[in-house]
């Protein structure tokens, strides 16, 4: 469902597109093995079951696809119309509170859709760094100092959704899972290079962000062990 190019497959021998200069298969290959890096397939599945429920009620008042099926599947969903449905979604999170008043869940699926709504966090990210248990974002927005977020992928590590040279801007939408932050299964990135100096500027900006502390749950903004930036060394 990402909203991206999808590149070929890559040799095991080829350069790694993360732009580490390590062959793919020491390199970001060795991250996709990497269960933590994403969801277990039970929370993969309880993930689906709420965010297409929820996409398909919002289909229903807005009517953007037509479809036999008012319940919206991954297979019945065009990546576009997944996107537009959910840019319409993210314009009006308002949505969350009328489908929950619609709509027989259980508590564990209100929980989580009510904290959708209260912490949904939407703008421009960087991908700064891939890791075994998670990929680190950086916000673009002063209101948010910069912060970063630890962020699960949903059915596959981040790394091998965007399998792109690093920094990569991404537009994305990031939501409490439970205990951990995961994306709303859609990306749309724009590749950039930032060149030398603009590179070396962003590394500062990134280790002072990352001394303020990674963020791995909405309700917790504690700090936790600075985490190194071997990604950025050519």
């Amino acid at each position: 469902m990402n909203i991206k190019i999808q590149n070929r497959k890559i040799g095991v021998n080829e350069p790694c597109p993360c732009g580490s200069g390590k062959k793919y298969k020491k390199c970001c290959k060795m991250l996709g093995t990497f269960p933590k890096a994403y969801l277990s397939q039970g929370e993969h599945d309880l993930f689906y079951e709420i965010w297409l429920g929820l996409l398909s009620f919002v289909n229903e008042q807005k009517k953007i696809i037509k479809t036999t099926n008012k319940l919206l599947t991954l297979d019945n969903l065009p990546p576009v119309a997944a996107y537009e449905i959910r840019t319409e979604l993210w314009n009006y999170p308002d949505f969350i509170n009328d489908y929950l008043m619609t709509t027989m869940l259980s508590e564990e699926k209100i929980y989580i859709l009510k904290s959708w709504r209260e912490h949904y966090l939407k703008g421009l990210f960087i991908v700064a760094e891939y890791k075994p248990e998670h990929t680190l974002l950086k916000h673009m927005d002063m209101q948010t100092d910069g912060r970063i977020y630890a962020v699960k992928g949903i059915s596959e590590p981040i790394s091998q959704v965007l399998q792109s040279k690093l920094p990569i801007s991404i537009e994305a939408v990031l939501l409490p899972f439970k205990d951990k932050i995961i994306y709303d299964s859609i990306m749309n990135p724009h590749p950039f290079d930032l060149g030398d100096l603009l590179s070396n500027m962003f590394i500062e900006i990134y280790e002072k962000a990352i001394r303020k502390g990674i963020i791995t749950r909405f309700d917790d903004t504690s700090n936790t062990p600075t985490i190194g930036l071997e990604n950025w060394v050519e």
